[in-house]
């Protein structure tokens, strides 16, 4: 379940990533800095590497998978904190991320990511990972 959670969280924010970079295309008038645009493009194309890698290999039963979701998921919570102090944690800048919608897909990332998180912390688990498949 929590593999399948962090694949549908990382998913989502690959959706927001390409809205994101449309919108800024379309809304020329919101001018951000060239670096803050790459550090919150690099922070969410690795967060969502790493939720879907991890959501992955939690389904196959790889034990680093859950690892994996739970610094996607520390790289996402960075970015909450970006975005809410205007950082440009979420790519865009502040006025954008509210104007067209996108804080909707960036809190269901966040909730499945978390979720996610927590299931592949869970004892359970870790056990079911370390069970051989026959």
């Amino acid at each position: 379940m929590g593999g399948l959670l962090a694949a549908a969280a990382g998913l989502s924010l690959l959706i927001g990533m390409i809205w994101q970079i449309v919108e800024m295309g379309r809304l020329a008038s919101f001018a951000i800095e060239v670096f803050e645009f790459q550090l919150a493009l690099g922070l969410q194309g690795v967060a969502t590497v790493l939720l879907i890698a991890g959501g992955a290999l939690l389904c196959l039963r790889v034990g680093a998978g859950r690892f994996l979701i739970l610094a996607g998921t520390v790289l996402v919570l960075i970015q909450l904190v970006l975005t809410l102090t205007e950082v440009n944690g979420f790519i865009t800048t502040v006025a954008v991320f509210h104007a067209v919608g996108l804080q909707d897909i960036a809190m269901l990332a966040i909730l499945l990511a978390l979720v996610s998180s927590l299931f592949g912390l869970l004892p359970s688990t870790a056990r079911w990972v370390s069970t051989l498949r026959t």
